[in-house]
């Protein structure tokens, strides 16, 4: 189970925002930051050798995060657009910039000629990624307490193929909270 700090938490959030990956050694924690070269094809690899073949070496040793979907970002940009008073200005340009046709650049712009609303803006968007992080650690702490211990599914139609009243069973009863999803019964 990968537990880590909070200040260990804020760091991968700013690495994220810079466009680095991060590793976390699954026994020790450790961090390891590298760029992303998938989307950053002209950052020069060679500055993180080392740390590559550490990772390429142990692989399965680690715990990998990945930096954020464009899709994400843009929710983060309109998530702090919808916070601002509806009588705000700056929503109405933001809401706008968000329409268009470049949002990112556009946003941007209007943040950074914001005055105050630039710190806030930076503040919002820390928490937010330190919230991404968060929920990114959780799903690996599922996947990985999944693994130790597989669910068990009770009747479902591959290892059952009828319920107790002999007709076929569509979807999955949950034996640990006996729930099913999508349970239709078909002659």
């Amino acid at each position: 189970m990968t537990t880590l700090t909070e200040e260990q938490i804020k760091e991968i959030a700013q690495e994220l925002d810079c466009g680095n990956k991060c590793f976390v050694h699954k026994k020790t924690n450790e961090l390891i930051f590298i760029p992303d070269t998938n989307r950053n094809p002209t950052m020069d690899s060679e500055l993180f050798e080392e740390e590559m073949e550490k990772i390429d070496n142990n692989f399965d040793d680690y715990n990998v995060i990945e930096t954020l979907e464009s899709s994400e970002s843009f929710e983060i940009m309109a998530d702090f657009t919808e916070q601002l008073e509806d009588n705000n200005k700056l929503k109405t340009k933001l809401t706008n910039a968000l329409s268009n046709k470049k949002p990112f650049r556009e946003f941007k712009v209007i943040i950074d000629e914001s005055g105050a609303y630039r710190q806030k803006w930076f503040d919002f968007r820390e928490i937010k990624l330190e919230e991404v992080v968060r929920n990114r650690l959780y799903e690996i702490n599922d996947l990985e307490s999944s693994k130790a211990k597989p669910k068990i599914f009770g009747k479902n139609r591959w290892l059952h193929p009828t319920d107790e009243f002999g007709k076929m069973e569509e979807g999955i009863v949950d034996n640990e909270t006996n729930n099913s999803y999508e349970k239709k019964k078909r002659n």
